[in-house]
C-alpha cells in the first residue's frame, strides 16, 4: 500500500510484532508525509472484579510495562520528526473510543495498528470499529 499523502499517522503501539510493523509503518507514512506522527499506547486498568482476588496472588500491573514500550517507540522515531505521545487508560470510556476521539482531536488522516495473529483472515474488530467513527484512513498491519 502506498503511503503517500498521509501527513497526520496515529500508531496505536502494542507489544508484539505487529505492534512494531504497525510503527514501522506509521513512521513512514509520517516521514513521506512531512508531517507529524503520534502515537497512542492503550492501558487496561484493574478490572472492578480484583477485589476478591487471594492474598499472595499476583496481579500484573501493565502501567510499568507500556512506559517501556513507548520509550522503545520514542527511541525508533527519527530526531526530525514531530511526535506527541499519549497514554490511554480504561475503563471508563472504552479505549476504542479514546483512540477514535485522539484522532478527532489531532486531525489524524490515518490511523495505524497491529494486527494479531489470531484474527489474520479478516480484518480486527478494532479497525472495523474505527474505520466506522473516524474519518482518517484505517489500516491494520500483520507482522512480517
Amino acid at each position: 500500500m502506498a503511503l503517500d499523502g498521509y501527513r497526520y499517522p496515529l500508531v496505536v503501539v502494542r507489544d508484539g510484532p505487529a505492534g512494531g510493523e504497525a510503527l514501522r509503518v506509521g513512521i513512514d507514512a509520517a516521514v513521506r508525509g512531512r508531517g507529524r506522527l503520534m502515537i497512542v499506547c492503550p492501558t487496561r486498568a484493574p478490572q472492578p472484579w480484583s477485589w476478591w482476588i487471594p492474598p499472595g496472588f499476583i496481579v500484573p500491573n501493565d502501567s510499568a510495562a507500556n512506559d517501556r514500550l513507548l520509550a522503545a517507540a520514542r527511541a525508533q522515531v527519527p530526531a526530525d520528526l514531530p511526535l506527541t505521545v499519549q497514554q490511554l487508560r480504561s475503563p471508563p470510556p472504552p479505549l476504542r473510543s479514546q483512540i477514535a476521539n485522539a484522532a478527532w482531536a489531532h486531525r489524524c488522516d490515518l490511523i495505524v495498528l497491529g494486527a494479531t495473529a489470531a484474527r489474520s483472515g479478516t480484518r480486527c474488530r478494532l479497525a472495523d470499529w474505527l474505520d466506522r467513527r473516524t474519518p482518517a484512513t484505517v489500516l491494520a498491519v500483520r507482522a512480517p
